[in-house]
């Protein structure tokens, strides 16, 4: 799974750039096709472009940095997995080689 690759221009504009509005005043801003962010209702569309441009990219790198900490998490998850199967198989093989040694 790989994240998606967000433009370097974000075209948010006055007119038609809201997606849809949910509760909990926060409004939905496509980045691009596929891509979208959540936003405050209270922040303007028609402050400055600069900022608006800086607002929307701290909330990508945060959506990044979260979605890094998810896959980070699960891959740490699948090697625990794999070295408790390996610890498992060891113990059994300790223990058949054990009994072999005892019997000789």
């Amino acid at each position: 799974m790989s994240f998606p690759v967000v433009a370097t221009s974000f075209g948010v504009s006055q007119s038609g750039s809201q997606a849809g509005k949910k509760k909990g005043g926060y409004v939905n801003y496509e980045v691009e096709p596929g891509f979208t962010i959540r936003m405050r209702q209270n922040i303007d569309p028609t402050t400055d472009p600069k900022i608006l441009k800086r607002i929307i990219s701290n909330r990508v790198a945060a959506q990044k940095s979260r979605w890094k900490k998810v896959q980070y998490l699960d891959a740490l998850v699948k090697r625990s997995m794999e070295l408790q199967r390996e610890v498992s198989e060891l113990r059994s093989q300790l223990a058949i080689t054990s009994e072999q040694k005892r019997y000789r």
